[in-house]
C-alpha cells in the first residue's frame, strides 16, 4: 500500500495497526487486516434491491447506516473460517467488519453534508493505547458480545469521540472473534445440555403438540386445528429461548 492510500485511510489504519500489535499478530497477518480494513472504500459493496419504478437493481451500501446484521455476517465468516483454520480468510472478513464499526463511530451529517469534512478531521488524530487495550481486556468472545457492541455504537460528531470509540469497539471484536480459547468445562456443559434438551425433549413435545392437533382435527372435523398445527409446533420449538442462545455461543465455539 502506497503512501497516498495510508494517508487517505489514515484513521482506519492506524486502528488496524495498533490492534495488530497489541494482539501479536504477525506481519503478514497484519497486512492482510489493513487490506482489508480499507477493503469497502476501494471496491463498495453492492446490495440489491427492488422497487417499482427501477425493478431489481444494485445500490451502495451506506457505510455509516449499514445494516447491523450484514456485519454480523461478516463476524461470523471470520469466525468460522478461524474455527476451520482458514486464518487469512478469517483476517480479511474480520478487517471488512471492522471498516463498517468504525464508519458507524462517525456522524456523516444531515445527507452526508459532514461527511468528508469529518474523516478529515478525524485524520488528524493519532489512536492511542488506552481504547486499544480497553477495549481487549474488557472482550468476551461470544456472538453476544458483538452484537451488544454493535448496539451501543453510536454516530459521534467530535472526531476524538469518534475515533475513541471505533478504536474501543473494533479492539473488543477483534479480540472476541480472534480467541481461540475454549469456553469453561461449565459452559460447556450448560451449551450441550440445552442442546440435548432440545433434541430429546423440546423436540417431541413439539411433535406431539401438532401431531395431537391433526388428530383432532380429523375426529371433529375442526379444519382450522390441522391448519395451525405446524405453527403450533413451530411456537414450541422457538419458545426454548435458552436453546437457541446457547447454541450460538456452541457454534461460535466449533461445540455444536
Amino acid at each position: 500500500m502506497d503512501a497516498w492510500d495510508r494517508m487517505k485511510w489514515r484513521s482506519h489504519i492506524d486502528i488496524a495497526e495498533a490492534i495488530a500489535a497489541e494482539l501479536c499478530l504477525t506481519a503478514e497477518t497484519e497486512e492482510i487486516l489493513i487490506r482489508a480494513v480499507v477493503e469497502p472504500d476501494r471496491h463498495p459493496e453492492k446490495l440489491i434491491r427492488f422497487s417499482r419504478e427501477r425493478g431489481v437493481h444494485a445500490i451502495r451500501m451506506r457505510h455509516h447506516s449499514p445494516e447491523r446484521r450484514r456485519i454480523m455476517r461478516l463476524v461470523w465468516k471470520a469466525r468460522l473460517a478461524l474455527l476451520e483454520g482458514r486464518n487469512e480468510d478469517a483476517i480479511w472478513c474480520l478487517g471488512k467488519a471492522l471498516h463498517y464499526v468504525q464508519d458507524l463511530s462517525v456522524d456523516p451529517g444531515l445527507f452526508y453534508s459532514k461527511h468528508d469534512a469529518r474523516e478529515k478531521e478525524i485524520g488528524h488524530y493519532r489512536t492511542t493505547e488506552l481504547p486499544v487495550r480497553t477495549g481487549i481486556e474488557s472482550s468476551i468472545s461470544s456472538p453476544h458480545f458483538v452484537e451488544e457492541c454493535l448496539d451501543r455504537l453510536k454516530p459521534k460528531k467530535r472526531p476524538a469521540a469518534a475515533l475513541y470509540q471505533a478504536t474501543l469497539y473494533s479492539s473488543s471484536i477483534a479480540a472476541a472473534v480472534l480467541d481461540e480459547r475454549p469456553p469453561s468445562p461449565s459452559a460447556q456443559r450448560r451449551m450441550l445440555r440445552a442442546i440435548h434438551r432440545h433434541a430429546w425433549l423440546v423436540t417431541p413435545l413439539a411433535f406431539i403438540a401438532a401431531s395431537g392437533l391433526v388428530i383432532a382435527s380429523l375426529l371433529t372435523g375442526a379444519q382450522w386445528m390441522a391448519v395451525t398445527a405446524p405453527l403450533i409446533g413451530y411456537l414450541v420449538l422457538w419458545a426454548d429461548r435458552p436453546y437457541h442462545h446457547l447454541k450460538r455461543e456452541a457454534r461460535w465455539h466449533g461445540l455444536a
